[in-house]
């Protein structure tokens, strides 16, 4: 499933820059199968590409309506709304290499030496520096913008350019970086999605600090899988670093 997942931001990542329409149906096909690739909403509305967005409403709302028969059966939509409020994804698991995860875990902590609880504050926790992340990433999309655009003034390169399709995969692998971050609940093969960005911090980083590169590359994609709170969180440990190397800075 997380195969298809990542075709679908490979699909979506090729696409953009020349058939943006075809690039949202691909993310629309994505978020039928799991949320994550619909992160890249956010990079296209700043960016305003507007005829991905487009093709996003347009794929989801034509496969919502084959779902249901045209609107007339719910049910796979109640089971997909029933999923979450039975709460399935436990946070307790220290392999679940999540942010909710880890701050839940770590609110245990003070309870085997008090009598404290902090686990009604953990959800207000997890919204706080959710937002936060969201912020850090508008704050990415602005400033690869502004660095490309100084870019092209400086070089004299067209909008059509290899330039512009650099730039267009800076923001959308930014996105997938996104959808790890936030998402509730990410298991070890979860992280078959973090490729791209690898990949990406590679190309970036290729001439100067591939060795810090290749810690994150080892942290999420080298260590066996184990239950030691918190270095059970390594892959996500390892996503900060591929996305503090693939910062807007490094253009």
């Amino acid at each position: 499933i997380n195969v298809w997942v990542l075709n679908c931001f490979l699909l979506t990542i090729l696409w953009v820059p020349r058939h943006p329409f075809f690039s949202g149906l691909a993310v629309a096909l994505g978020a039928h199968i799991k949320l994550y690739t619909l992160s890249l909403l956010l990079p296209w509305t700043l960016t305003k590409q507007w005829r991905a967005v487009l093709g996003v409403i347009a794929g989801f709302s034509a496969i919502l309506l084959l779902q249901t028969d045209f609107g007339q059966d719910w049910t796979l939509w109640q089971q997909f709304l029933g999923y979450f409020t039975q709460r399935v994804e436990k946070p307790s698991n220290y392999r679940n290499s999540s942010i909710w995860s880890f701050i839940y875990n770590f609110a245990k902590i003070p309870g085997r030496f008090t009598d404290a609880s902090f686990f009604d504050f953990v959800p207000f926790v997890i919204a706080a520096i959710n937002l936060l992340i969201v912020a850090w990433f508008i704050v990415r999309v602005v400033k690869r913008e502004k660095a490309y655009s100084e870019l092209v003034k400086a070089s004299n390169l067209s909008r059509s350019s290899w330039n512009e399709t650099y730039r267009s995969y800076g923001g959308s692998i930014d996105a997938i970086s996104l959808g790890l971050l936030v998402s509730p609940s990410v298991w070890e093969h979860h992280y078959v999605l973090a490729i791209p960005i690898a990949l990406w911090a590679i190309v970036l980083r290729r001439h100067d600090r591939l060795w810090l590169t290749g810690i994150g590359v080892f942290l999420i994609f080298c260590l066996p899988t184990f239950d030691v709170f918190p270095l059970s969180h390594h892959r996500m440990m390892g996503l900060l670093i591929l996305i503090y190397l693939t910062s807007p800075a490094s253009v």
